[in-house]
């Protein structure tokens, strides 16, 4: 069950000093992590290690049209998506209401579903964050107006720590 909240709550979270170094620095406008993802090009998703376990995806991209998104879930991680500034839809389905377009790929955690009925609906703004469970698939980047840029970070956590 996916988890609708703010920056602040997921600080609270218990995954260790380094994930919370993190998340202390999204917070701040001139630290380090908040510079790196603000010079980011837009379309641009990049790797950055927190521990052994946990990595986040620092991402610049415009938000799109619905008609170019997909459902997405994961098994070995959990997603936690916070938005630092922008404004981006994001669509909730759990995965038994959608059917499977690309099978599990388990070298990027994946699963792909064939698009069709519109999910819950999530706006994301700057501050905004939501965790995304192996049974909530999500359509993210789907523009909630005219098309904008979207400055975010995807925690990447395994699973059983986020239990």
């Amino acid at each position: 069950m996916a988890v609708i909240t703010n920056i602040e709550k997921i600080r609270n979270f218990e995954l260790g000093d380094a994930v919370r170094a993190y998340l202390d620095e999204l917070v701040h406008s001139d630290s380090a992590a908040v510079k790196r993802i603000f010079a980011l090009e837009a379309p641009a998703f990049v790797r950055y290690d927190i521990t052994d376990d946990i990595f986040a995806i620092e991402q610049s991209f415009f938000t799109k049209d619905r008609e170019n998104c997909f459902f997405e879930s994961h098994r070995k991680f959990a997603d936690i998506q916070i938005v630092l500034k922008g404004r981006e839809r994001i669509e909730l389905m759990n995965i038994k209401d959608l059917t499977i377009d690309e099978s599990y790929d388990a070298g990027k955690d994946l699963v792909t579903y064939k698009t069709g009925d519109t999910g819950h609906h999530l706006n994301m703004l700057g501050g905004s964050a939501a965790v995304f469970y192996p049974d909530d698939a999500h359509m993210c980047v789907v523009r909630a107006g005219a098309p904008e840029r979207v400055y975010k970070t995807v925690l990447k956590v395994p699973v059983d720590m986020l239990k």
